[in-house]
């Protein structure tokens, strides 16, 4: 079963912005490598980029996790998008038996 993961976004108890991801369904785990975060003005535009690197596994039960979170950088701020960059564990190497 293919991996369904979504990223949704939130705004925290002080106005931050919440990333968060949320394992749908699917039989493998997931490692998160990357979330982008746009700031965006009230026409949409994008004014402002954030890259947060990480490498955060994700086993495969359904839940949310939290992925990122940030203030605003100013008043001008009116939205935000996000994307997680995330590979799907489906292979695993194994090595041979070690006599001792």
């Amino acid at each position: 079963m293919a991996v369904i993961f979504k990223v949704l976004l939130s705004k925290g108890a002080q106005g931050e912005i919440l990333v968060n991801g949320n394992y749908v369904s699917g039989n493998n785990p997931v490692l998160v490598e990357r979330v982008i975060l746009e700031e965006l003005d009230s026409q949409g535009s994008t004014i402002g980029a954030w890259i947060e690197r990480m490498s955060m596994s994700i086993d495969p039960t359904p839940g949310g996790y939290l992925l990122y979170s940030k203030p605003p950088s100013g008043s001008n701020v009116k939205g935000a998008r996000a994307t997680a960059c995330y590979i799907e564990i489906d292979k695993a190497a194994k090595s041979a038996i070690l006599n001792l």
